[in-house]
C-alpha cells in the first residue's frame, strides 16, 4: 500500500509539473496561441509593434507547451502595453505572479492587487490587476493585470495551484501598461481597453482542456 501511495503521488506530481514533457495537446494548444494575429480589434486598432523571446531563466521555470511576448500600440492613442500569453504545466504557470517578479526588479507596490470584470455577451471574465511604481529617476508607474484559464472564461484565482490542479495544461495572462508618474492610476489606463478588445478576439485561440 505504501508503495503504491508514493507511485500514484509521483504520478499526480509529474503530471503537475509536466516533468515527462508537454502532452501533444499542450503542444497543439501552444502553437495556436502562436497563430493569434499581429493586428486585432475594431477596424484593427490595436497593432503589433514588436515580438520578444522569453527570457531563458522564465523558459526554465515555467516551462510553457507554447507562448507570446509582444507589444501592441493603439493605432488611435498612441498608448502601447506588453501581453505575454502563455501555455504549460499548471503548477508553474500558477505560481508566478507580478507581485513575486516585479518587485524583485525595483518596483514597489503602490496598490495592492484587486479584481477587475470584463464582460462580453453571456461571458465574464476576472482578472487581478496590481499597480506599482518604479524606483527609477523617472518613478514610472505600471499597472499588470493578469489570470489563467483551461480555455474558457478567465479567472482571477485566489490559489490557482489548487483551483487548476489537475489540468493537463494551463494559460497564463500578463498585460502591462505604463503611466507618467503624475498620472492617477485610477485613470489612464492603457491595458483596460486592450483587455476589451483582445479577450474576445483571443477566444478562437485557446484550445479548452476539455476539448476531446
Amino acid at each position: 500500500m505504501a508503495l503504491a501511495i508514493t507511485v500514484a503521488g509521483g504520478v499526480i506530481h509529474g503530471r503537475l509539473t509536466d516533468r515527462w514533457g508537454s502532452s501533444e495537446r499542450a503542444l497543439a494548444a501552444g502553437q495556436k496561441l502562436k497563430e493569434f494575429p499581429s493586428q486585432f480589434g475594431p477596424l484593427g486598432r490595436w497593432q503589433r509593434q514588436s515580438e520578444d523571446e522569453l527570457d531563458a531563466t522564465s523558459k526554465g521555470q515555467l516551462q510553457p507547451a507554447g507562448y507570446i511576448v509582444r507589444r501592441y500600440s493603439n493605432r488611435e492613442t498612441g498608448q502601447s502595453v506588453q501581453v505575454t500569453l502563455l501555455v504549460g504545466p499548471a503548477a508553474p504557470m500558477s505560481v508566478h505572479t507580478p507581485e513575486i517578479c516585479l518587485s524583485s526588479r525595483e518596483y514597489d507596490v503602490v496598490e495592492q492587487r484587486r479584481e477587475a470584470g470584463f464582460r462580453h455577451a453571456d461571458t465574464e471574465h476576472r482578472l487581478w490587476y496590481v499597480t506599482f511604481r518604479s524606483r527609477n529617476l523617472q518613478n514610472d508607474v505600471v499597472r499588470v493585470y493578469y489570470g489563467w484559464t483551461t480555455g474558457g472564461c478567465w479567472a482571477a484565482a485566489e490559489n490557482p495551484r489548487i483551483s487548476f490542479a489537475g489540468q493537463p495544461y494551463l494559460y497564463k495572462i500578463q498585460v502591462s501598461g505604463q503611466m507618467a508618474s503624475s498620472a492617477d492610476p485610477s485613470v489612464g489606463d492603457p491595458c483596460r481597453q486592450f483587455l476589451e478588445d483582445l479577450l474576445p478576439a483571443l477566444k478562437p485561440y485557446l484550445i479548452s482542456t476539455d476539448s476531446s
